[in-house]
């Protein structure tokens, strides 16, 4: 597998910060098929030279493109203009793509640089099959501070790779490393840790336009395969392996899919590294999350990918990311453990890595497990994960760690698989040993029968009726997309429960007993969806005066005074509606003037507030862009102003 090299960290590159700002005169380059001497890491030479002859074949408007005479002036006739042609079609996508698309997103390289050129330099060479390029940081010094310096802003790349496919994604990865080096080794005064810095030139190609269509060839193709060869790497702890890039990689795509690609800008230009930096990203474009919350979800999306489960965090919304974590440990099944404890497994997790472990119960008979570490302060995570049986969803439950052991018990009744992750969230050099233990016990399970009614209306409350054996009196209920409004236990074999449906769709109803053992009804109650009205139709509940106007999923209330500023509208033209479907739509009190960036929220007294708030903040509280009307001048005059809103 191919590999890149993050660029080679000197102490004396290192102590040098002060004198970046030393601007020698433009070295010139050399004529058209002239040569020149380059240093090179041995490591990374196929050859394993520190210093080689290099044969300048191009320059096209942002590069200089050189190519190793051992490789280049050993092509046939029959090679050389393929080659030849790659070459052109390359230096074409870096000068008309590349460049300004990563210059876009993360900002410059040092311009005009080290050597006063405004060009960089790429470097065509023999290396091994593992690497496919890297660039150096020593490049970016004087010679007179260090001797092998070449003095350049400079890429090289693996020459087998000349005609690949993959060939422009190599080089927009390394183009990164330029980019990093000025706005945060530079500017800032701040060297990265490697995860983060290999993290950007991982998500470079997307950000320039490729690995967007699935093909084995494509980077992105390439990082899936080396992570399920290796999912147990970890995220922060950089090796150079091949499941060190899948890792960056599979985690930078879904943190600009969950998130936006522009966290991983913004860790370019702030002065933090590593978490700090990431975390400082998600601050200044006002998310919540921080980034142990999402390496739990991302750890979650790699076992489930679904993104039905939740609230769609746990998958990628990329056709292209189809992978799912194979599991670490299968173990027997819990049937042969009978009533005693059996040690299922003893564990050690590095940090920011997890392991996942699977095992099911043949006779469906209730089970604990419990895991316990002697890691004081342990960081872990452990998240319970089962594979339903009737309609092949997925329930997802955190058990708590507290103090050293997490307990959680289940009912497998229902439940095809079970999984169970556990994850180490610190980045710090922390391990995390632990022990898991499994038995079956002795409990009482609900059973549910049947469930009556089997449909309802949305924002309507329903009664159900729950029969089946083994309630307890303290039995309480859960169902999702619904408020529960009353539970009466009314025998061991009847639970009688009122709900109100909060949207369309079909709910699960699920007992759960004192000892926390949940009983999945093999029924769901339907609530089908309500009608739908075209954007900007007039609607009246029948026993309503109030006439509201629709957008999407939302209704603004208008009175006859503002329909009469609107040519199009028609008091007349109001569609009649249920009491239902009305309140299936919700209610907004957001607007802005057409032709303004201001929006107002519109109190109960009539009164708009403008909402003094960024667009994160605004999204973080809770209000949605869709609800916000756009209106004429003439109505918003009318409106009364109040006091700003800045929460």
């Amino acid at each position: 597998m191919n590999r890149y090299i993050i660029y080679v960290q000197r102490t004396l590159a290192v102590l040098c910060v002060g004198m970046f700002f030393v601007m020698p005169a433009a070295r010139a380059a050399l004529a058209i098929d002239e040569t020149g001497s380059f240093f090179v890491q041995p490591s990374f030479d196929a050859l394993g030279r520190n210093e080689e002859k290099a044969r300048f074949v191009k320059e096209s408007k942002r590069a200089y493109w050189y190519a190793d005479v051992s490789f280049w002036d050993t092509l046939n006739r029959f090679e050389k203009p393929v080659i030849e042609e790659a070459l052109d079609e390359v230096a074409q996508e870096f000068d008309d793509v590349i460049f300004p698309k990563l210059t876009t997103f993360y900002g410059n390289p040092w311009i005009p640089g080290i050597d006063n050129d405004p060009k960089i330099y790429v470097l065509f060479t023999p290396m091994p099959d593992t690497v496919g390029g890297y660039t150096n940081r020593d490049d970016e010094f004087e010679r007179t501070e260090i001797l092998d310096s070449n003095q350049k802003e400079l890429i090289y790349l693996n020459s087998e790779h000349l005609s690949s496919f993959r060939l422009p994604s190599l080089l927009a990865h390394e183009f990164q490393h330029l980019i990093t080096f000025n706005q945060k080794d530079r500017l800032q005064q701040r060297i990265d840790t490697a995860w983060l810095n290999e993290l950007r030139s991982e998500y470079a190609p997307r950000a320039a336009g490729y690995d967007r269509e699935y093909r084995p060839d494509a980077n992105l193709a390439i990082r899936i395969a080396q992570f399920l060869q290796s999912p147990v790497d970890a995220l922060t702890q950089w090796d150079g392996a091949p499941g060190d890039y899948a890792s960056v990689s599979l985690f930078a795509h879904y943190l600009a899919q969950r998130i936006s690609p522009e966290v991983i800008a913004e860790t370019t230009v702030n002065d933090a590294s590593g978490v700090a930096s990431i975390n400082m990203a998600l601050e200044a474009l006002d998310r919540p999350a921080r980034f142990v919350d999402l390496f739990v979800d991302w750890t979650l999306a790699l076992i489930i990918n679904d993104r039905t489960v939740g609230d769609g965090r746990y998958g990628y919304n990329d056709n292209f990311i189809t992978i799912k974590r194979p599991v670490d440990h299968n173990f027997t099944r819990l049937s042969a453990l009978a009533q005693s404890v059996e040690i299922m497994a003893t564990d050690t997790l590095d940090p920011t890595s997890s392991k996942l472990y699977e095992f099911a119960s043949d006779d469906k008979q209730l089970f604990q497990v419990e895991l316990t570490t002697k890691t004081s302060n342990a960081p872990l995570r452990i998240v319970a994960i089962e594979y339903l049986e009737n309609d092949g969803g997925i329930r997802v439950t955190t058990i708590p760690l507290n103090d050293d052991t997490a307990v959680g018990t289940f009912n497998p009744k229902g439940v095809d698989r079970f999984q169970l992750a556990v994850m180490n969230t610190t980045d710090k050099q922390q391990k995390a040993g632990f022990t898991i233990r499994a038995t079956t016990i002795e409990s009482t399970i609900p059973e549910i029968t049947t469930i009556t009614p089997t449909e309802g209306q949305v924002l309507e409350p329903i009664t159900l009726t729950i029969s089946g054996s083994q309630f307890d009196p303290e039995s309480t209920i859960e169902v999702s997309n619904a408020a529960i409004d009353s539970v009466n236990v009314e025998s061991s074999s009847t639970i009688k429960v009122t709900i109100t449906p909060q949207q369309a769709g079909d709910l699960t109803i699920t007992v759960v007993n004192p000892n926390n053992i949940r009983s999945v009804a093999p029924q769901k109650i339907h609530i089908p969806e309500l009608p739908t009205f075209p954007e900007g139709t007039l609607i009246q509940a029948i026993g309503d005066d109030t006439i509201y106007i629709v957008k999407g999923r939302f209704i603004r209330a208008i009175d006859g005074a503002t329909i009469s500023l609107y040519p199009h509208l028609s008091i007349r033209g109001a569609t009649f509606v249920t009491p239902n479907e009305r309140d299936g739509l919700q209610l907004s009190g957001l607007i802005r003037a057409d032709g303004t960036e201001e929006v107002y929220e519109i109190d109960d007294t009539g009164k708009r507030h403008w909402l003094d708030m960024t667009p994160g903040a605004f999204a973080n509280s809770g209000r949605s862009w869709d609800a916000v009307y756009v209106i004429n001048h003439a109505e918003l005059d009318r409106i009364p102003i109040g006091q700003p809103i800045t929460s």
